[in-house]
């Protein structure tokens, strides 16, 4: 089956707005990428460039009705199905972070005898390790000593990072999203990969309290969210932030000492610590 594609081009500070009324208009996937001809931003020292043009694309099934997306200057295209576990090894291949190893799901070669390995099917769900923000995310869990600790994915996609986190040690891990098929995609690829998780649709559901939160999701989402993350969490690991969010992503979390961000390929990460711990 085809999807449709809508690319909208934007001004970096209108990147947020774009992907609020794509996913609101039923997008089932939503990506920033520099526009084609952006320039990089002088930055100030010590800081990270900063795109001053983004494509914010997603995918609709070919049937959805974008009606509500009336004037927002999309352009549009088709992308045709395909093997996406295909697709990944022919462009990609294994990827490694520390000691963690990431295959495509029917990839049986033999690791390397230290590797601490995921086979993953992403099917249309966010996560395969090879975007800077899920990549960052997985180098932090493969440093971070995970034994006894509780970990919640909010946001979970593929499942990768859930997944990750349990194959590295945790005591128990709880994935959530909100999107149909992220669920499903996240419970085939734990079967896969002989992992028990908790996949649920709403944080509401979120039993108890974590020693860590992670959510690999978007600036504005994550000062939406900031209140509950901080209930339910002692450390929170927050990606999907551009460079120039930073200081709003800090702002919207005051009880947190956060460390300086992690910057990979203009993207941002950000740790920090509920003040109290």
């Amino acid at each position: 089956m085809p999807w449709l594609r809508l690319r909208v081009t934007t001004p970096r500070d209108g990147a947020d707005a774009a992907e609020d009324r794509l996913r609101g208009a039923g997008a089932i996937t939503v990506s920033l990428l520099p526009a084609a001809a952006a320039t990089v931003l002088e930055p100030r020292p010590g800081a990270a460039p900063l795109w001053d043009s983004v494509h914010v694309e997603a995918l609709f099934p070919v049937d959805c009705d974008l009606s509500p997306l009336r004037g927002l200057g999309a352009e549009s295209d088709f992308v045709a199905d395909q093997d996406w576990s295909e697709a990944w090894r022919k462009d990609h291949g294994p990827l490694r972070f520390g000691r963690l190893l990431v295959l495509p799901k029917d990839d049986h070669a033999p690791p390397p005898g230290d590797a601490v390995t995921i086979r993953l099917d992403p099917g249309l769900a966010f996560g395969t390790g090879t975007h800077p923000t899920t990549a960052m995310c997985l180098n932090w869990l493969a440093r971070t000593p995970l034994t006894d600790v509780q970990v919640l994915d909010v946001g979970c996609g593929s499942g990768i990072l859930a997944i990750a986190a349990a194959r590295l040690g945790a005591a128990g891990v709880v994935a959530v999203d909100h999107d149909a098929q992220a669920r499903q995609a996240t419970r085939d690829n734990a079967r896969t990969n002989g992992i028990d998780l908790t996949v649920l649709d709403d944080l509401t559901a979120v039993p108890a309290e974590f020693d860590v939160a992670i959510a690999n999701i978007v600036s504005n989402t994550l000062c939406q969210m900031a209140d509950v993350l901080t209930r339910h969490a002692r450390t929170v690991v927050l990606s999907g932030i551009l460079p120039y969010q930073v200081d709003e992503v800090v702002a919207a979390y005051p009880g947190v000492r956060f460390d300086p961000p992690e910057i990979s390929d203009g993207w941002a990460m950000l740790v920090g610590v509920r003040h109290e711990f």
